[in-house]
């Protein structure tokens, strides 16, 4: 693939195209499945395996978007210890997530992270979804530091 090529590719990232190509099509729903490390419950390999290859993909190709520092700002956002057993602080947490989104980012595209991240919060309905949703944003967070 040409220079040009791939810089139009970089250029047409959305969150729809983020969640389809990289988590195979899965809902945010479905991703949120995920079964808690702490949960007695057996989890679904598949999902797990997904989640952290899906993860791994979005970073290794898009991690030049956005820098560390607005990855871990995004993180001491959504990622509280209240929130385990009162999920309702993470929905609070969303328009700060839509702020962050609108300022300036490292290269266009990087906002679309942010959006990625925001639509998941807003799909969160339960403790258990919560942390769902925050081992998918330590993989980012993780995969960041290996590819950005």
């Amino acid at each position: 693939m040409s220079k040009n090529n791939n810089k139009e590719q970089k250029e047409a990232i959305t969150v729809e195209y983020l969640r389809t190509h990289f988590f195979k099509d899965k809902s945010f729903e479905e991703l949120l499945a995920l079964t808690p490390k702490d949960s007695k419950e057996k989890a679904d390999e598949s999902l797990v395996r997904l989640i952290i290859e899906g993860t791994e993909g979005v970073m290794k190709e898009h991690a030049q978007r956005i820098t560390y520092t607005q990855l871990r700002n995004v993180l001491a956002n959504v990622k509280n210890e209240k929130f385990k057993s009162d999920y309702t602080g993470l929905l609070r947490a969303i328009p700060k997530l839509a702020y962050m989104e609108g300022r300036p980012q490292k290269e266009k595209g990087g906002e679309k992270i942010i959006a990625f991240i925001r639509e998941l919060a807003g799909k969160v309905n339960s403790n258990d979804q919560y942390k769902a949703f925050e081992e998918i944003i330590n993989a980012l967070v993780a995969y960041h530091k290996v590819y950005g």
